[in-house]
């Protein structure tokens, strides 16, 4: 079973803690918070997907190589 809510670590590990910090500072997504639990912050996987999905980041040439 795929869980719906992601971990800021699990959304890090998947799509890399620049594109995720990047996506929250441009607005792009937002955390969930979980009802009854602590302060904790999740992601939703599918609104990540969607972004990772759009982002043609990838394709930029890294700064090594400009």
């Amino acid at each position: 079973m795929v869980k719906q809510l992601l971990t800021p670590a699990e959304a890090y590990r998947l799509y890399g803690r620049t594109n995720v910090d990047r996506w929250v500072a441009e607005g792009l997504i937002r955390t969930a918070g979980i009802s009854g639990k602590s302060s904790k912050q999740n992601f939703d996987r599918a609104a990540l997907e969607r972004i990772a999905a759009a982002s043609n980041r990838g394709t930029y040439t890294p700064v090594a190589e400009r």
